[in-house]
């Protein structure tokens, strides 16, 4: 049967296992590997500790590397856990039909420098973690990734991706930034999307701080990984060979145009069954809304935003307010009048249902009850809107 198996997703829970428990698993593993000559995904969720620590407790030994990665395999997607980066990496010369690879549990300093030579002809999508005390961005902006269409960046308040996204970013046609939650601020999505010049697809999440259409400038790079004294043209981190320099900075984001911009993901609207959002949610996407509104010239061909986890059936609920349902109407009406689509999770146009809309017949509320003034200023700065939205109404689309 092992002939037929195109994918394996290994699941341990194993908190304190004994050595010989490891010993008996890697045999195991080993012998499964080698009876499915044919798999193509390995999705690796075991536990994301150490390849050994003080007890040598092994979770995903290297020796299970070379039954993994050996020569002539068919993987074309994997996803890792355990944190033996090195020599995973050293082995993914045996698998030139990779296609997607999942770095993003790595969380531990690499013991040893890898030889910069990986190449990875066919990869088209990385899962990768850029925070600088894991060097996982340095380390693959020496690698040859000719085919790198899409990228889905786990973010950290201490941005470490500067490295490959010089080297890489020109390529990516889709971006997905994935943002934890922090008390310490983070680089505005403007800032990303300059080193990303041909992105067509965008996603972010909704916690995200809301700067996308201030465009800062681009801080001046520092590299805080433990830096010895650098020779001209070379970067050392101490402990490893030194690295060539990058290629020089890319444009500012105040002069930037995502000229090549189709689509729009907003992740995280994870709370809107209820009365309103929770935790600000609401408020955090219409300031979202406004600065895409206020972008809108520096994105002409953008045709798309979606809300990617946006449950229409939360439409039903009996608790909503005539001042939300107004606010919701109010863009869905901004995007239409802009040739925008606003979609909900299922690429679904996004419209109020009929229900809701009669709240707004049976309280007359002015624009300042429903409004922000940032949201009544987007609506004067847009040219022709208040016609608009007057003939919206004449035609029944408020009715």
């Amino acid at each position: 049967m092992g002939w037929f198996v195109r994918r394996i997703d290994l699941e341990l829970d194993l908190p304190t296992p004994t050595m010989a428990q490891n010993e008996t698993l890697l045999r195991a593993l080993a012998s499964i590997l080698s009876m499915c000559p044919n798999l193509s995904i390995f999705a690796s969720h075991a536990h994301p500790g150490p390849s050994f620590d003080d007890t040598y407790v092994l979770y995903l030994p290297d020796g299970l590397l070379a039954h993994l990665f050996r020569p002539n395999n068919a993987l074309k997607r994997v996803d890792w856990s355990a944190n033996n980066f090195i020599p995973f990496c050293s082995s993914l010369h045996h698998s030139p039909h990779l296609r997607v690879l999942n770095l993003h549990s790595f969380t531990g300093m690499p013991i040893t420098w890898l030889d910069p030579s990986v190449s990875l002809p066919h990869l088209d999508t990385l899962v990768l973690n850029e925070d600088p005390r894991w060097l996982q961005a340095d380390i693959l902006s020496t690698w040859h990734l000719p085919s790198l269409q899409t990228l889905r960046l786990e973010l950290s308040p201490d941005f470490g991706s500067d490295r490959f996204l010089r080297v890489h970013g020109h390529h990516l046609t889709t971006l997905s930034l994935h943002t934890p939650v922090s008390a310490r601020p983070f680089h505005s999505i403007a800032h990303y999307c300059s080193y990303t010049p041909n992105v067509e697809s965008l996603f972010f999440q909704l916690h995200h701080p809301p700067s996308f259409a201030l465009f800062p400038p681009l801080p001046s790079t520092n590299y805080n990984y433990n830096v010895a004294t650098p020779q001209q043209g070379q970067l050392h981190l101490q402990g490893h060979q030194p690295l060539p320099l990058p290629p020089p900075p890319p444009p500012p984001p105040s002069t930037q145009t995502l000229s090549n911009l189709k689509m729009i993901g907003i992740q995280g609207l994870l709370h809107f069954r209820g009365r309103s959002f929770d935790d600000g949610e609401e408020e955090q996407l219409h300031r979202h809304l406004t600065a895409m509104v206020r972008s809108r010239a520096r994105m002409p061909q953008l045709k798309i935003i979606r809300l990617v986890d946006f449950d229409p059936e939360s439409w039903k609920s009996e608790e909503r307010t005539a001042r939300e349902v107004a606010r919701w109407q109010r863009w869905q009406l901004r995007w239409e009048m802009l040739g925008v689509r606003w979609e909900d999770r299922e690429g679904m146009l996004m419209r109020v249902p009929d229900a809701l809309l009669e709240l707004l017949e049976r309280r007359d509320l002015d624009d300042e009850e429903i409004y922000s003034d940032e949201e009544m200023a987007v609506d004067e700065e847009l040219e022709g809107f208040s016609d608009y939205l007057s003939m919206s109404s004449t035609s029944g689309m408020w009715d």
